[in-house]
């Protein structure tokens, strides 16, 4: 399974720890990317505040495919203030 994230630019490191810690709790992490600091194509508003760019975290993990873990790993990083935008999708092997 792969999972993107758009992190807020200003997180500060112990709350990408955070949102680490979360994904660790649901899934095995193969391998997790902080692609850097980046441009977003349109605007995206959280917390009353737009932000123009945003932190780009790539990871690769590993899960048991149970749907609970999925569900609670989404309702997880959907709760996380620093995290703008989440994408995860499965990776065929």
């Amino acid at each position: 399974m792969e999972i993107d994230l758009l992190v807020s630019e200003d997180t500060p490191k112990n709350q990408l720890i955070e949102i680490k810690n979360i994904i660790k709790k649901y899934a095995t992490i193969q391998k997790i990317e902080n692609m850097g600091v980046k441009s977003l194509a349109y605007p995206v508003e959280n917390l009353g505040k737009k932000h123009l760019k945003a932190q780009y975290i790539n990871a690769i993990v590993e899960t048991k495919q149970n749907e609970t873990d999925y569900y609670a790993l989404s309702s997880k990083l959907l709760a996380n203030n620093n995290v703008l935008r989440y994408l995860i999708a499965p990776v065929n092997q």
